[in-house]
């Protein structure tokens, strides 16, 4: 059910955020550094799955991992490459310019040609 899987989307999400603060608690002994990386992870993280609660489309059982992914690589990534939806989505809150990546969709090969031309 709806219920269901929205209390599985609220697990996931504290439970990657609580691994990620256990993980990551220790790596970081700069306060500025680690404050930094846990604010990727709110900002992205927080957005994503508001989105993905909110959404008129039906949760899916890949949703939670594509978020994951998304928060995880993208402000690491010159090009990041995700469905129409999403790409949109992230372009409308301005993710690419916060993150200076190149967000584009599965389907756009022109951006990706350009992108690997422009290497």
């Amino acid at each position: 059910s709806v219920a269901e899987c929205q209390d599985r989307a609220y697990f996931h999400l504290f439970v990657s955020y609580s691994n990620w603060l256990d993980n990551t608690r220790y790596c970081f002994t700069c306060p500025v550094v680690y404050e930094f990386f846990n604010s990727l992870l709110v900002d992205l993280s927080s957005n994503l799955y508001a989105r993905m609660m909110t959404d008129k489309q039906p949760i899916r059982s890949g949703d939670p991992m594509d978020i994951k992914h998304i928060y995880t690589l993208m402000p690491y990534s010159d090009l990041f490459i995700t469905d129409k939806a999403m790409s949109a989505f992230l372009k409308s809150k301005e993710y690419d310019k916060k993150y200076n990546t190149q967000v584009c969709y599965i389907g756009d090969n022109d951006q990706m040609k350009d992108f690997f031309q422009n290497l």
